[in-house]
């Protein structure tokens, strides 16, 4: 008789960032945290537009972001060198949430077609 094997799936997803190589994790915690943090920026962003809020604090939110898909520190490593401004942290976020929507679509194709495959009836 014979063993199957089953091994879990890596879903770590590798991203080069301003020439550093980081790894987001692509799970449904991470989905939910990138949602989360989605609302967070736009009740930020609209606060900004009423000053009620600074410059600052949105840098503030999106290297917590940064930080949190890509390690601790990331945010630093990116911007060493260069100016931190909040286009190219938003570009950087945005960057990150297609990674992960590209990776999770990716995934769902192939389990699909696995139980699809799957449960086909055979002649």
């Amino acid at each position: 008789m014979s063993i199957r094997k089953f091994e879990f799936a890596n879903h770590e997803v590798e991203v080069e960032i301003a020439g550093k190589t980081y790894a987001i994790d692509c799970t449904t915690k991470t989905g939910e945290y990138i949602g989360q943090q989605g609302n967070v920026l736009t009740e930020l962003s609209e606060k900004l537009m009423e000053g009620e809020k600074t410059e600052a604090d949105i840098i503030g939110v999106y290297t917590e972001i940064i930080d949190h898909l890509l390690g601790e520190g990331a945010t630093a490593a990116i911007f060493e060198g260069r100016e931190v401004r909040t286009d190219d942290m938003a570009d950087i976020c945005v960057f990150l949430a297609s990674v992960f929507q590209e990776h999770t679509a990716a995934h769902r194709r192939e389990v699909s077609a696995k139980l699809t495959q799957n449960g086909k009836k055979k002649k």
